[in-house]
């Protein structure tokens, strides 16, 4: 087979190619790539417009005359490339690196980038407005639905229209334009959707507390999940930075909030069928800028069939269906980590007869009392006793 380099050509000026990029490229039989990032070289050389894995071993199997072969990819080999795919069909490639289009925009706008969080949403459906809240600086690779656009409404969505928002388009070429305002001052602003936008957040806050009070979310007449036991039970659940997580009887959202506030970079579905308690849970999702949960409409475990695999499940509320909305999710992933809320005799009764299917199982009783003012004394107010289960098959 020929030999293939990966290489990285930078945002799209032939300025920014390395020395090893161009010596690639002059001793090379064929080029390969994107048409947009082929062409861009203006090159003389046998031209192929694939970058598809699978479609590039094809074309060399079947063209044997391709002894030294160059896939060109945009921006660098190692930052949301697709070489890391190609790598996997073509084992033996060589990468040469690119300068990365976040590395330009920092230099051109005179600041560092090792302090700043960076995003691709190329292709991806991803929610950047928690890692906005979060970091100082974000770096936001635009593509597809996620233009920066609809980048600058959601921040507005989620009352963050004074941040500084910075659009960089067609780096370094001809055509370059630079837009900087406030979200709202660019609100409206039509943008290439290919593009770099840089927040500036000097109001972040990393720190992501466990049992947020209750009286901080927005509540109705709509069951939730009380702060202590809210807390004890995203223990149980072992929630990862990129957990899918599922909160089943969702209420006003405050477990699915606290959930998505912990898997920043995963997602949270919260399902309720009450369209009063839908309501709470986008209001909540909006006040805490916790854009990664997705509410679903609906009653387990109808609603849960077309959702993807959980890591991750919260049952706060199971209508009398708990046997059959576990048993769902075991089919989705038999190894996902279960943790039920019981606060009534029969469902206890339920969640402790299912603990035969399972490798682990625990059950935990907590009865939790606050205190309330009492003229110049405080007394201790007794909040309804729930048993949380957590249930685990082994793992492989």
């Amino acid at each position: 087979m020929s030999r293939v380099t990966i290489i990285g050509i930078g945002p799209g000026s032939d300025g920014l190619l390395t020395a090893d990029a161009k010596e690639a490229l002059s001793a090379c039989d064929a080029v390969l790539g994107a048409k947009s990032v082929v062409d861009s070289l203006k090159i003389d050389k046998p031209v192929y417009y694939e970058y598809l894995p699978e479609k590039v071993k094809d074309i060399l199997d079947n063209h044997p005359e391709i002894k030294n072969a160059a896939l060109v990819m945009r921006g660098d080999v190692g930052f949301y490339s697709g070489a890391k795919k190609l790598r996997e069909t073509i084992p033996d490639a060589v990468l040469i690196p690119g300068i990365a289009s976040p590395i330009l925009f920092a230099a051109d706008l005179g600041i560092s980038w090792d302090d700043a969080a960076l995003i691709s949403l190329h292709g991806k459906d991803e929610n950047p407005v928690l890692k906005i809240s979060r970091n100082i600086k974000t770096f936001i690779l635009t593509g597809g639905n996620s233009s920066p656009k609809n980048i600058i409404s959601k921040l507005i969505e989620y009352g963050l229209g004074d941040l500084k928002v910075t659009v960089g388009e067609n780096l370094s070429c001809e055509n370059e334009r630079y837009t900087a305002g406030s979200a709202s001052q660019l609100e409206g602003m039509d943008f290439d959707p290919l593009s770099i936008v840089f927040v500036e957040n000097p109001y972040a806050e990393k720190a992501t507390a466990i049992g947020i009070p209750d009286d901080e979310f927005i509540r109705g007449d709509v069951p939730m999940t009380k702060a202590e036991i809210r807390a004890i039970s995203l223990s149980k659940l072992k929630i990862k930075n990129n957990s899918v997580i599922w909160d089943v009887g969702a209420g006003t959202g405050s477990v699915s909030v606290e959930c998505a506030l912990l898997a920043e970079d995963g997602c949270v579905y919260a399902i309720e069928k009450k369209p009063e308690a839908v309501d709470l849970i986008r209001q909540n999702r909006i006040k805490f800028r916790a854009d990664n949960i997705i509410d679903i409409v609906g009653e387990a475990p109808e609603a849960l069939a077309d959702l993807p695999a959980p890591d991750c499940v919260f049952i706060g509320g199971s209508s009398g269906n708990l046997e059959q909305i576990i048993n769902l999710v075991l089919e989705k992933n038999e190894n996902a980590t279960i943790v039920v809320n019981a606060i009534t005799l029969e469902t206890q009764t339920e969640a402790s007869s299912l603990a035969k299917n399972f490798d682990e199982f625990e059950a935990v009783s907590v009865s939790v009392s606050r205190s309330r003012p009492a003229g110049d004394y405080h007394l201790m107010n007794s909040l309804n006793p729930v048993t949380i289960f957590t249930m685990r098959r082994g793992r492989k």
